[in-house]
């Protein structure tokens, strides 16, 4: 008679989700690379990781305000663009770099912080 051997992580239990064609391909694509199947990238992928330290009210704040922070950006772009094409037809463009300089410093750590927290919290 044939004794089964007692298996330590024994898999009995199945969770069904629903994803489009291209989340599966991506997701396929992902678990080949990493050498798995996909069940076994998905498995890894939800256990490796650490919950989000924020809840969601929290979460859609944070995600509001880096939202207005990209449009700060994105109008301080257009107002560089202005000023490099007023210098190019020869208009009197007189902006004080230090500001903008210090701006743009003051976005690019903001981003940085964004990402910080980002990876921080997953």
């Amino acid at each position: 008679m044939r004794v089964k051997k007692h298996i330590k992580n024994h898999k009995t239990q199945q969770i069904n989700l629903r994803v489009s064609n291209s989340e599966k391909a991506k997701l396929t694509e992902l678990a080949e690379r990493d050498g798995v199947s996909l069940s076994v990238y998905l498995i890894n992928c939800g256990l490796k990781r650490k919950p989000p330290l924020i809840d969601a009210d929290t979460q859609y704040i944070f995600t509001q305000i880096m939202y207005e922070l990209n449009q700060i950006g994105n109008n301080f772009n257009q107002l560089a663009k202005t000023c490099h094409l007023s210098r190019k037809l020869g208009e009197p463009v007189m902006v004080d770099n230090s500001i903008l300089l210090r701006l743009d410093h003051t976005l690019n750590k903001v981003k940085q912080a964004q990402q910080l927290f980002i990876n921080s919290t997953y």
